[in-house]
């Protein structure tokens, strides 16, 4: 399940249909508020996460996510409007697993989305191995 908290109506369908279309199954969290409460129910496999979230940064919740135990391990790329440097670089050091701009072409999202879930498997395979 990958959770999909995206305000852009028509881009989130996007995002969502090409998931869906790639074998994936998607939900669409209208904040990040909502997140943290579904989040308590259910752990996805994924969280693509907008940096501009209408009333709230994607920063705070990405930080909420990154501060808290249960969530830490959950992968999250963050969304945004803008391919800018600077913005790319405050999302890595909050904790950003990658980062997609609205004008990436499908097929680069994909191998982007394709390759954060990997990297999140190995660990996980990992963490199971160490634990035995």
């Amino acid at each position: 399940m990958v959770y999909c908290i995206e305000p852009k109506g028509e881009f989130r369908k996007i995002l969502m249909y090409t998931l869906e279309s790639c074998g994936y199954t998607s939900e669409a969290i209208p904040s990040g508020k909502e997140l943290l409460e579904v989040l308590k129910q259910h752990r996805p496999e994924l969280i693509l996460l907008d940096y501009d979230l209408p009333g709230e940064k994607g920063l705070d919740i990405l930080d909420i996510l990154r501060d808290s135990f249960e969530y830490v391990q959950i992968p999250v790329i963050m969304v945004s409007d803008t391919n800018d440097g600077s913005r790319k670089a405050r999302c890595f050091d909050h904790g950003a697993d990658d980062y997609l701009s609205r004008t990436m072409g499908k097929v680069e999202m994909m191998a982007r989305i394709r390759a954060v879930l990997r990297r999140a498997e190995r660990y996980q395979q990992a963490d199971r191995a160490a634990q035995m």
